[in-house]
């Protein structure tokens, strides 16, 4: 698994990789000690010009956020560049025009190897009814690589802005704070995604028209997915409607294949609608995609002390995190099906009619977890719980506390000794008189 360091790789190849990490780590720490005495390591190129280790370094136990990190030319539209040039010779002038169209390559219906750092909950655990899952993934950039929202414009319009802003240093208001991504995080039950027998394979079945790549007769997976390539997609039944179309790309997209989820037009339009100041939901005229710009974010951390330690000094990440909820009321626990889900061309739809009974949407990662019942126990609380009442190993403090306070002094000798650990146990000696012992366990401390 690959991670990004946010600057030079620290990453451990080689045992020599160990002893030169370490000597960083000497350094620094003895600069933090000496301050300005002592002498600042750093690399130089042939020409003299310093090389810095890394961007914007962060100390042990540290993490800094960022909204968002797109980068500077997003995939999906088609891009051309153009290349003028002007020759001048013998006293003649050449104009010389060229103009070279491409896409950028990027993800679209499924995930690289290694793209997906964690998720939770974890897949087949549990949790309480409150969590909202979240997933982190190694390429910081992967959110914000397609566009989510055409209303905010292009990364290139975006990285213009900012560079407008950074020259004329008036209105920091107006920097853009948030940005759509095109990954989202939805929730459902296995209910909301269930597909009834006379749609898979009976009469009304929405992949009739689908070539021999959709294994018939067609079924759901454990998460509710059926994998079909994009062609067939667009073959199915003209009651289903997705935002996936020609215009998200070249004409090689319909031969990529990917795992798709079938939501009910209702649930759809729930998903994609507005609210107004009183957080009542409001119906426009089309599909937004605005409220998500505040679900996904790039985390940048030190990984001293952690897991991802043997890989690197510091990693960047990151993190979508989904709005919905496991259900509320449920008396029994319920799986729930995470969806990492494309809402790329979402806004470009109109909101489903009657006439459609499904909405298709690509969902390039997924994993089922367990919503566990309102007031049951699970380890957070019961953590909580031992820290709140669980003591020291001895008599509870009302027994001894009288004994303490006692003016026979007896009394207060055997209250010293319970509060040291010790327990009055019955004994019996070798001649069979009953008494009273002093017993003090092996893990009492002391």
């Amino acid at each position: 698994m690959r991670i990004y360091p946010g600057g030079k790789s620290t990453r451990i190849d080689s045992p020599r990789h160990l002893t030169r990490r370490h000597c960083r780590r000497v350094i620094s720490t003895n600069q933090l000690r000496f301050g300005r005495d002592f002498p600042e390591p750093a690399l130089f190129l042939a020409n003299s010009e310093p090389v810095e280790e890394e961007i914007d370094p962060l100390p042990p136990g540290e993490q800094k956020l960022n909204s968002f990190w797109a980068p500077g030319i997003e995939a999906g539209p088609k891009h051309t560049i153009s290349v003028t040039q002007t020759v001048t010779a013998n006293g003649r002038r050449l104009d010389l025009e060229a103009d070279q169209s491409f896409y950028v390559d990027a993800p679209q219906c499924s995930l690289p190897d290694g793209s997906v750092h964690s998720t939770y909950p974890p897949a087949g655990y549990s949790d309480d009814h409150r969590i909202l899952p979240h997933v982190v993934l190694t390429d910081p950039h992967l959110p914000w690589e397609r566009p989510g929202s055409p209303k905010g414009g292009t990364n290139a319009e975006l990285k213009a802005q900012m560079k407008m802003l950074a020259l004329n240093a008036t209105d920091k208001g107006a920097a853009p704070r948030n940005r759509v991504p095109w990954l989202v995080i939805f929730s459902f039950s296995q209910d909301e995604l269930r597909l009834p027998p006379e749609h898979l394979d009976g009469s009304s079945r929405i992949f009739r028209n689908t070539s021999n790549g959709v294994i018939k007769p067609v079924k759901q997976s454990s998460i509710m997915t059926v994998n079909m390539s994009i062609a067939d997609l667009w073959k199915l039944s003209s009651d289903v409607t997705t935002p996936v179309t020609s215009r998200l790309g070249p004409a090689s997209v319909a031969d990529s294949r990917g795992d798709f989820i079938f939501v009910q037009p209702d649930l759809f339009t729930s998903l994609f609608s507005t609210f107004d100041g009183n957080g009542n939901r409001v119906r426009g005229t089309g599909p937004n995609t605005s409220q998500y710009q505040y679900l996904a974010h790039v985390r940048k951390i030190n990984g001293s002390g952690m897991a991802l330690a043997g890989f690197e000094d510091t990693a960047v990440f990151s993190i979508v995190v989904g709005n919905r909820s496991g259900p509320l009321d449920n008396t029994i626990p319920t799986t729930m099906c995470a969806h990492l889900v494309s809402i790329e061309g979402v806004e470009a739809m109109s909101y489903p009619t009657s006439a459609y009974k499904y909405v298709a949407l690509c969902s390039l990662y997924s994993w089922n977890y367990t919503v566990l019942p309102p007031n049951t126990l699970n380890v957070s609380d019961a953590f909580e719980s031992l820290g709140r009442t669980l003591n020291v190993l001895r008599a509870p403090e009302e027994v001894i506390t009288p004994l303490q306070d006692s003016k026979d002094k007896i009394q207060q000798l055997v209250g010293r000794r319970l509060n040291d650990g010790y327990t009055l146990v019955k004994y019996r000696t070798q001649t069979g008189e009953a008494t009273v012992a002093l017993y003090r366990g092996p893990f009492t401390p002391t």
